[in-house]
């Protein structure tokens, strides 16, 4: 499993599929536990995260410190509209 982290915002659960029994569709996460894929279209999890009070870089990572400094991390650049 990877606990999944996102910092800033918190991730809302749209689709749960393969975010395990735990979470709550609708409902918002700090850090979801993604179940194990197998490619399957019950795998996975979608997610949504509002970035209306935030303008700038955030990380999005696996809290697995061996996962995460293994390359199991990713920066979102959220940018302003207008």
């Amino acid at each position: 499993k990877h606990p999944m982290h996102v910092h800033v915002n918190a991730m809302q659960i749209v689709q749960k599929g393969g975010c395990g029994r735990r979470y709550e569709e609708d409902e918002f996460y700090d850090t979801i536990s993604l179940a194990r894929s197998y490619n399957n279209d019950d795998d996975t999890c979608l997610v949504r995260i509002y970035f209306a009070d935030f303008v700038g870089r955030m990380a999005l990572h696996c809290h697995r410190f061996v996962h995460e400094d293994s390359g199991m991390m990713t920066w979102v650049n959220v940018t302003a509209t207008t």
